[in-house]
């Protein structure tokens, strides 16, 4: 519906996501990485963290940036734990 989530810093996918594909709320999308922005080869310099956005199209703004947090709060029911 022309949104789109935003995720910076992954290690990796679970699995081999195409354009378009539906996911549910507690599915493995993919593992959390250790880079930083700037050249290639910070792998490991950084801590493990994770940059999630929400971004969806309004007839006022082409690109309009939504706070996840309160979503996030909603789907907290939904958490899994993966150890690798």
């Amino acid at each position: 519906h022309g949104g789109y989530f935003y995720y910076a810093h992954l290690s990796g996918y679970s699995k081999e996501f195409q354009e378009g594909d539906q996911v549910k709320a507690g599915e493995l999308l993919g593992f959390m990485g250790n880079t930083g922005y700037g050249p290639e080869g910070t792998k490991g310099k950084f801590p493990v963290h994770l940059h999630f956005g929400i971004y969806i199209h309004t007839s006022h703004q082409n690109e309009m940036s939504i706070n996840p947090y309160p979503i996030l709060l909603m789907l907290k029911k939904n958490i899994q734990e993966y150890h690798y």
